[in-house]
């Protein structure tokens, strides 16, 4: 099976501090992308929605980076 996966390339940005990157459309492992569950009882078939994805059946990851200096002396340059 293939596996769906996106790279961030993390470089340091001239004057920014702080920034979020958002990486959408991951299959939900929980109801493998099918956004419910198959619950039966003696009346029938009920869908129950996937509680990891609130039955989108997709996720998404945000992924915060805060640049600080680095100050441990072997980092720097001579």
């Amino acid at each position: 099976m293939s596996i769906k996966k996106k790279i961030l390339e993390i470089v340091p940005p001239g004057y920014v501090r702080h920034e979020t990157h958002d990486f959408g459309g991951f299959e939900c492992p929980g109801c493998h992308g099918r956004g419910f569950f198959i619950e039966y009882d003696r009346r029938g078939s009920l869908d129950i929605p996937c509680g990891r994805c609130d039955g989108s059946g997709v996720l998404k990851a945000t992924v915060s980076v805060i640049w600080s200096p680095d100050a441990r002396r072997e980092n720097r340059r001579n």
